[in-house]
């Protein structure tokens, strides 16, 4: 179901007009890198099972905050070549999993998911979905909670996306030695 529903998502996004985010990208180039990255992206998630999982060391791995003592991220690689990174970050009763995916070592795609966890029955339920396109370090084209945009609100949360993304990267390529 999840599978049907990205490829119809996929296809539109494909298929829609863009605003572009930022000018040195065109609308063409936006739906191309939607369209690469929407493959590349379906190819990682198929490769999966023959990927090696390695947890991510946190630096400061001996918190005293409680939340940030179960932060966790697993890095996806093969031949020493990382493909995929997810991360759990947590806060109270809610849950942020973090997904990047990464192609000839460049950031091309980061999903995020924010996920309420009822403590009296036990139940998840997720409060948000987001998908954010990157070209060349920039977002170019991002989806959040279905509502189709060009680029992101702000240079902030791009910041958080790139950068954030460059950082587990490379303390997943220290964590895999």
């Amino acid at each position: 179901m999840k599978r049907k529903i990205f490829a119809v998502l996929s296809l539109l996004l494909a298929l829609s007009s863009t605003r572009l985010a930022h000018a040195d990208a065109t609308a063409k180039e936006v739906t191309s890198s939607i369209v690469s990255a929407n493959t590349h992206r379906a190819l990682i998630e198929h490769s999966l099972n023959i990927y090696k999982r390695t947890q991510i060391v946190w630096p400061n791995s001996s918190a005293d905050d409680a939340d940030m003592a179960k932060d966790f991220a697993y890095a996806y690689s093969k031949e020493r070549v990382i493909y995929k990174i997810v991360a759990h970050y947590y806060g109270g009763d809610e849950e942020l999993v973090a997904s990047y995916y990464f192609w000839k070592g460049q950031l091309f795609l980061s999903t995020r998911t924010n996920l309420q966890h009822h403590k009296f029955d036990g139940k998840t339920t997720v409060q948000s979905h987001s998908f954010f396109y990157v070209t060349k370090a920039r977002v170019v084209y991002c989806v959040e909670d279905g509502i189709q945009n060009a680029g992101l609100r702000s240079t902030r949360e791009e910041y958080r996306i790139i950068y954030g993304a460059r950082n587990l990267l490379t303390l997943a390529q220290t964590s895999d030695k």
